[in-house]
Formats: structure tokens, C-alpha cells, sequence
């Protein structure tokens, strides 16, 4: 007669696919446990045991709003339960990370390298390219390299994580090439009078590294050039200009 007086140990693994498409099913195989009598699973939200509960393999019925989850199962005996083994399993992957690559000044005629890190449950990735740009290699994996065109300008690269369940949302990066208009200048702009000294400024552009100011005759910036604000001074003969 065997006599048991310990917990069962915690199962080393659980074998089964963690790629789990909702409508589907699929069976999931616990490793086996020193001492253990039974095995007691749970399925994570919107799955459901439908035969094996008590052994160390189950079959699992994934609902049509199953998302992820955790499947579990701890090992027991006369004695108590061991703590649970848990397998995260996806319907379709998540939303890929952020896109590392250049931003700014990504002048037309140019490449560039984009990539992110690779999503559990991915099998392969599609990438977008801006308008005026093209993927030149790397397609379906983490990592593209990205050729902007003569007419490249500014737009969106998209990546989506995707396997045989569906695709993920896109993960979108703003590029940019030459910097757009500015907005508004703020500034005083009636009743200047020769002699006065005013500062203007615009709100800082997207991706822009320097601004070129002109003043109207009779009028120089002394400070600022360069920036998104300056000073200007009005001198004698200042009647007026842009």
C-alpha cells in the first residue's frame, strides 16, 4: 500500500499550441507530477472543458469572443494541490510595440530601417509604407527596410502582427521628410513705430530643426534666428512690410 504524505509538485509544462483561434478546439497535456492523483484545469474567459478535467490532458472549446488567457492546472492528492501551471494561449496577436526607425528628416531618395519586437502568437507581420515609399526587404518579419521615393513628403508607417486567427490592430509611425508650413505668427502688427523692439514667434513645428525668419526693410532680427521665436528691431525709415 503506497502511503502519501506530501502535495503533489507543481506540473513542470503544458504541451499544446498557444496559438487558439476563437470557434476552435484544442488539447492541452499537462506534464506528469510526483504524487499526483488528479489534475484539476481551468480554462481562461470565454473557453470551456469540454472532456478530460481530472487528467493531465483536456480538451478546451474556445468560444467566437475569445481574446487570450490563461489555461491552468495544478496537480493534486489526498494531501492538497500543488500550485498552478499556467499557458497563456491568443486568438489573433497583439498589437505590435512601437516602431523604432528615424522620424524626422527622412529626406526623399533616401532608406531607412524600421522594426519592432516580435508579438507572441505572431506568425508574420504586415507592413505598410507611406505614400511616395516602398518596403524594399524584409516583409513579414519584425524587421523592413523602407525606400521614400522622389515624392515623399510625410506620412504613416503601419505594421500589423498576423496569424492564422486573423490580425492584430496596426501600430502606426508618423515620418516625416521636409517640415510643414508654420502656423500663425504671433506678434504685434499695427502701430510700430521706428524705434521699437517686438518679439514674434510660430508654435513649433513637427520634425522641423531650423527656422529662417525675413523681416521687412528697415528692420533686423537681433535675436533668435534659427528658433521659432525672434526679436526684431524697427529702425528709422521702418514704414511698413511682411
Amino acid at each position: 500500500v503506497s502511503y502519501i504524505s506530501a502535495t503533489p509538485s507543481m506540473p513542470a509544462s503544458i504541451t499544446g499550441a498557444i496559438q487558439a483561434c476563437a470557434g476552435s478546439t484544442a488539447s492541452f497535456t499537462a506534464a506528469t507530477s510526483t504524487n499526483a492523483t488528479n489534475y484539476n484545469w481551468t480554462a481562461p474567459a470565454n473557453a470551456t472543458i469540454i472532456s478530460g478535467q481530472g487528467t493531465q490532458t483536456v480538451t478546451i472549446s474556445f468560444a467566437s469572443n475569445f481574446v487570450y488567457g490563461d489555461i491552468a492546472v495544478s496537480a493534486t492528492n489526498c494531501v492538497g494541490a500543488s500550485a498552478p501551471r499556467k499557458l497563456r494561449v491568443y486568438n489573433k496577436p497583439g498589437t505590435p510595440g512601437l516602431v523604432t526607425g528615424g522620424a524626422y528628416e527622412v529626406c526623399a531618395n533616401t532608406s531607412g530601417t524600421y522594426s519592432i519586437t516580435p508579438v507572441v502568437a505572431a506568425t508574420s507581420y504586415n507592413w505598410v509604407a507611406p505614400a511616395g515609399a516602398t518596403i524594399l526587404s524584409g516583409q513579414g518579419t519584425t524587421s523592413v527596410v523602407v525606400n521614400f521615393g522622389s515624392t515623399f513628403t510625410s506620412g504613416a508607417l503601419t505594421v500589423a502582427a498576423v496569424n492564422t486567427c486573423g490580425s492584430s490592430a496596426n501600430r502606426t509611425k508618423a515620418i516625416y521628410g521636409k517640415p510643414s508650413t508654420p502656423g500663425v505668427i504671433t506678434g504685434q502688427s499695427g502701430q510700430i513705430c521706428p524705434g521699437l523692439t517686438l518679439n514674434y514667434s510660430v508654435a513649433a513645428v513637427m520634425g522641423a530643426t531650423t527656422y529662417n525668419w525675413s523681416v521687412p526693410n528697415n528692420a533686423v532680427i537681433t535675436n533668435g534666428q534659427g528658433t521659432n521665436a525672434i526679436t526684431v528691431q524697427f529702425n528709422t525709415g521702418f514704414s511698413g512690410g511682411s
